[in-house]
């Protein structure tokens, strides 16, 4: 059960945000990925400005011709206006976002899978520590450890990430994998091929049960409006065929 009022604020707050992110909305737009409105998803980047330095906002799209709108006459340019030969963009990401999105699936799925074994022996509060984290106010205590796609070292923790990542890229799809630990309990999630987050917690994960073929854990993904499920055995050997990569 989750609560309606709380659960439409994340909607909006979270999921929303994350939707108009400059690289998920690419994706969103390559995968004709659409919204509530059925409206294609195209990047607006308002923040621009021309070689002459008018500020400007431009509509790209791989789809449709590049379109860019003077915001001091109100007009677009003409495809023959000289001044729209070079353009400087501006645009943020919110990692904390991705971050909080991640945490939210990882409620979701790891009770999905796991049921009341995920409720009993997952520190699952860090989730929501993280999830409920707006960027403003006291940094909060966590207990969970995080990783950033842009800050992926060579270590052997990070080796693992960048297989995490791969499997994520790899599915070409929207997915989260469970990665159940000796005393920790893992979660990745990507959208449409692309890499969000990954959030680790503690946990009892020998008191999780966990048959032989998803002893290793799950990989759940949506294909064709379907939740589809494999195994994290089955994804391994998949990630070691194609990249000779291991998690």
């Amino acid at each position: 059960m989750a609560d309606e009022d709380f659960n439409s604020k994340l909607g909006s707050k979270v999921d929303g945000k994350l939707a108009n992110d400059f690289l998920i909305l690419r994706a969103r737009e390559e995968a004709d990925a659409r919204g509530y409105s059925n409206k294609p998803p195209i990047q607006a980047v308002k923040n621009a400005k021309l070689k002459t330095g008018e500020p400007v906002q431009a509509t790209l799209s791989s789809k449709y011709p590049l379109k860019i709108f003077d915001v001091v006459k109100r007009k677009y340019l003409s495809p023959s206006d000289s001044r729209a030969g070079e353009l400087t963009l501006s645009f943020k990401m919110d990692i904390d976002i991705r971050l909080r999105f991640t945490a939210k699936v990882a409620l979701a799925a790891g009770y999905f899978a796991y049921g009341d074994g995920f409720v009993e022996n997952v520190d699952h509060e860090q989730f929501r520590i993280i999830l409920n984290f707006d960027g403003n106010g006291e940094q909060p205590k966590c207990n969970a450890r995080v990783f950033d796609k842009l800050l992926i070292g060579q270590d052997k923790a990070s080796k693992k990430m960048k297989a995490l990542i791969q499997a994520c890229e790899l599915m070409k799809a929207s997915c989260v994998l469970l990665v159940p630990g000796d005393d920790s309990f893992g979660v990745a999630v990507g959208i449409l091929g692309q890499f969000v987050g990954f959030i680790n917690v503690p946990s009892r994960s020998e008191n999780l049960k966990r048959d032989d073929l998803y002893k290793m854990g799950h990989c759940i993904y949506l294909q064709q409006d379907e939740i589809v499920r494999m195994s994290m055995e089955n994804l391994l050997a998949i990630l070691i065929q194609r990249f000779g990569v291991e998690i």
